[in-house]
């Protein structure tokens, strides 16, 4: 399956974490879940027109809130007084 760059890399992620004073070749990018490591450095090699050493990959779940510190919504999504 042959998809392009832009397919596979979604957004760069920007944290203290990624773009701290460690070492500056480390950066954090969003990827397609359907995407293998070869994909993502190929992809991220090309756009950004960098070596890539490496490929570490992990699955990051957004942090849950609590539902009721929220005032409820219709279907139209406009609040209700």
């Amino acid at each position: 399956m042959n998809i392009s760059a832009f397919q596979v890399i979604r957004r760069p992620i920007i944290t203290e974490k990624v773009s701290g004073e460690g070492d500056a070749a480390y950066r954090g990018v969003e990827v397609a879940m359907a995407a293998t490591k070869t994909q993502i450095k190929e992809a991220v090699q090309k756009i950004f027109k960098v070596k890539v050493a490496g490929v570490r990959t992990g699955i990051f779940h957004g942090k849950f809130r609590a539902a009721a510190a929220r005032k409820a919504t219709g279907a139209t999504g406009r609040r209700r007084t």
